[in-house]
């Protein structure tokens, strides 16, 4: 049941994020050049699309990293407050912020590498690094 208790305030605060979702789907159709006829694209999707959408998740996860990184250095820092002189959960706090921060190293050198590669992918090197357009 404790652990539970910490699905509510992640999912609580990734909301706004859930919310607009949508726009992982925002510009797929026929590298952005949206052909929307009742709804549905008037034509069939091509890989740069696919590399496009995959992009646009990543972002969506990347920001996901970043709030639940923040959510565990704000819980680290309250355990370490809360301790009252306990050497052990000061400890337990210190050792969740340094393992958030760890983890945010991790999922922002995976984006890089992720977004490098579909900027690759997609064969547009005219266009920044992180955003992919194809040709």
């Amino acid at each position: 049941m404790k652990k539970i208790a910490y699905i509510f305030p992640v999912l609580l605060f990734s909301s706004p994020l859930v919310v607009s979702a949508q726009n992982i789907w925002k510009d797929a159709y026929c590298g952005g050049k949206t052909r929307i006829v009742d709804g549905g694209p008037t034509g069939p999707c091509g890989f740069c699309d696919a590399v496009i959408v995959t992009n646009n998740i990543i972002g969506y996860l990347t920001q996901l990293g970043i709030l639940i990184t923040v959510a565990m250095i704000a819980y680290g820092a309250i355990t370490m407050m809360i301790s009252a002189g306990d050497q052990g959960k000061f400890g337990e706090g210190k050792s969740k912020m340094t393992s958030a921060v760890i983890g945010l190293v991790i999922v922002l050198c995976a984006w890089v590498i992720v977004s490098t590669i579909l900027h690759l992918l997609a064969g547009n090197n005219a266009a920044f690094w992180n955003q992919v357009q194809c040709k």
